[in-house]
C-alpha cells in the first residue's frame, strides 16, 4: 500500500453528501479507523486494530520508539467534551504503568476537555485534531513526525495538545500561508479552532486596510488555561524570534480574575497583549454594523458560539472602524494587531 492510496481514501470520507444520516456516519467512523490502522501501518508502527479488553472497547494501538501506544479515534460533528476524553484517559491509567493514549478527534476538543487534562493529576493522553491528522496524511512518515513534536510539547510544557500547523500571515503580502515564519512580529495565541479563523480573518482585513506588513503567527492552546502554558513553550525555544505575544482568552464574566489567571502561569519575562473580550469574542459579533441579520446576532449572543458558516457571513461583513469605536477589547486588538 502506497501514501497516494491512504490520501484518496481519506479524500473520500470528507464527501459529506455520502454521510447524511446516523447509518452512514457510523459506517464512516469505522472507515476511518481502518484508514488509521493502514496510515500506520505503512510507517512500520505495527499497528493493532479494535480489540475489547474486559468491560471496554479500544480502537488500537501501535508501537512507536519501541513504546506502545493506545489509540482512539472519533469523526464527530461537535467538539468532543470533557467527558469523552477522561472516558478514555480512564482506559489508559488501568493499563501499564507510563502507558499513553493517543486521541484523534476530527471535531476538535472543547476547550474545557483541554484545560481539564492540562490541570488534571497526570498526563497521559495526547490529542490530535483534524489540522494534526491532514499533516499525518499527506505528509511522508507524517504520523511519527506528527506524534514527535507533540510528544515532545507534552514532556517539557505539560501541553496534551500542541497544533502542529499554525496560521501564518505572511510579512510579503499578507495571506495566510502554512509554513513556520523565521521571524514573527508578534505571536497570538487563542483557546481554539473557531478563535483561531476569527483572529485570522481580522488580523488580515486589518493589515490590509492599513497597508501594513507585518509577520503575524496564529495558534490555538486548545483552552484557555492552556493559553499562557503554550505562550511559555514557544517563547522558551523561539531563540529570540518573537517581538511581542498577545493572548485572546473569554473573560466570560470575569475580567480581572481571568487576566490574574494567565499572568499567574506565564514566564515572568514575558509582558504579552492580553485581550479579554467579555464574556466571549463573539460579542464582537454583536457590535457589528448589520441590519438585515438580527436573528443571527441574537442567536450568537444567546448561544456564545458560532457556526462556521455564521462566522463567516459576519466577518464578510465587519465594519472595523465601528467596532473600534464601540469595544474597548477590539480596539486594544486592532493596536496590537498594527504594534502601536
Amino acid at each position: 500500500m502506497e501514501r497516494k492510496e491512504i490520501i484518496g481514501r481519506y479524500i473520500s470520507l470528507l464527501d459529506e453528501t455520502t454521510y447524511t444520516n446516523e447509518t452512514s456516519k457510523r459506517r464512516r467512523g469505522r472507515e476511518f479507523e481502518v484508514l488509521i490502522k493502514d496510515l500506520l501501518q505503512i510507517e512500520k508502527l505495527e499497528p493493532r486494530g479494535s480489540f475489547r479488553p474486559k468491560g471496554e472497547e479500544m480502537d488500537g494501538s501501535f508501537i512507536y520508539n519501541q513504546k506502545i501506544y493506545l489509540l482512539e479515534a472519533k469523526w464527530y460533528d461537535k467538539p468532543l467534551s470533557a467527558s469523552s476524553i477522561y472516558q478514555f484517559k480512564g482506559k489508559v491509567e488501568g493499563k501499564l504503568v507510563g502507558t499513553i493514549g493517543v486521541f484523534i478527534s476530527m471535531s476538535g476538543y472543547s476547550e474545557e476537555s483541554v484545560d481539564a487534562l492540562t490541570f488534571g493529576k497526570s498526563l497521559n493522553i495526547i490529542l490530535f485534531d483534524r489540522a494534526d491528522f491532514e499533516k499525518c496524511v499527506y505528509e511522508p512518515s507524517g504520523f511519527s513526525a506528527v506524534l514527535s513534536q507533540k510528544l515532545r510539547k507534552a514532556a517539557e510544557s505539560g501541553l496534551p495538545f500542541y497544533s502542529v500547523d499554525p496560521v501564518v500571515i505572511s510579512i510579503s503580502n499578507s495571506i495566510k500561508v502554512n509554513k513556520k515564519a523565521i521571524l514573527n512580529d508578534l505571536v497570538i495565541v487563542v483557546g481554539g479552532q473557531g478563535d483561531q479563523e476569527i483572529i485570522s480573518f481580522l488580523v488580515n482585513k486589518i493589515l490590509e486596510l492599513e497597508k501594513v506588513d507585518r509577520n503575524i503567527l496564529i495558534r490555538i492552546a486548545g483552552g484557555k488555561l492552556s493559553i499562557p502554558l503554550l505562550a511559555n513553550a514557544f517563547d522558551d525555544f523561539s531563540d529570540g524570534a518573537v517581538q511581542d505575544f498577545m493572548l485572546i482568552a473569554d473573560a466570560d464574566g470575569e475580567i480581572d480574575a481571568t487576566e490574574k489567571q494567565l499572568l499567574h502561569s506565564l514566564n515572568e519575562n514575558l509582558d504579552p497583549i492580553i485581550i479579554l473580550p467579555n464574556p466571549g469574542i463573539e460579542i464582537w459579533f454583536k457590535e457589528f454594523k448589520i441590519y438585515d441579520r438580527n436573528d443571527m446576532i441574537q442567536y450568537a449572543n444567546e448561544h456564545r458560539t458560532l457556526p462556521s458558516k455564521l462566522r463567516r457571513f459576519l466577518l464578510d461583513r465587519i465594519d472595523i472602524d465601528y467596532l473600534r469605536s464601540r469595544n474597548d477589547s477590539f480596539a486594544k486588538f486592532y493596536n496590537g494587531v498594527l504594534g502601536i
